[in-house]
């Protein structure tokens, strides 16, 4: 999606206001922890102030993300605040919106993700094992000490 932005850098406007809902394509997250993404909603107002062509806004929006453990898919909110000098993202007057905020999207993205109640914990050849559980646990003791001195 491009935005023209030539009435602001022109002194016909102050504002540009943005408030529309983003499809990405599939490929731009194929590489990625992203199985999907949903509803990308930005509002946003590109203002000039003195010299600098400012975007002020938020990006909201639902990622499809793998659980850590069972793998099901997990439908995961983020919003994003931006308060941001777009001056190098303008090309000929015109600001490519999705290239611009994929990379705020991309930030968004947890490192790790799992239901909070987990139910599944064994499957078709593997099982979950807390490592508090396994017998080679080496601060076993270390970890009875530090519960005792607590209570």
């Amino acid at each position: 999606m491009i935005i023209d932005l030539d009435p602001i850098l022109n002194g016909l406007e102050n504002e540009i206001v943005i408030d529309t809902i983003v499809n990405i394509p599939d490929n731009m997250y194929k590489n990625t922890n992203i199985i999907g993404l949903l509803d990308i909603n930005v509002s946003a107002k590109v203002k000039r102030i003195v010299d600098n062509i400012n975007f002020n806004g938020t990006i909201k929006g639902t990622m499809i993300l793998n659980d850590d453990l069972t793998l099901d898919n997990i439908e995961y909110k983020f919003s994003s605040e931006i308060e941001d000098n777009i001056d190098e993202y303008i090309t000929d007057g015109k600001l490519d919106l999705l290239n611009y905020i994929w990379q705020y999207i991309l930030v968004e993205v947890p490192s790790k993700i799992t239901h909070n109640n987990l139910e599944k914990t064994k499957g078709n050849g593997w099982q979950f094992i807390d490592y508090k559980d396994t017998c080679n646990y080496a601060f076993k003791d270390l970890d009875k000490l530090i519960n005792e001195r607590r209570d």
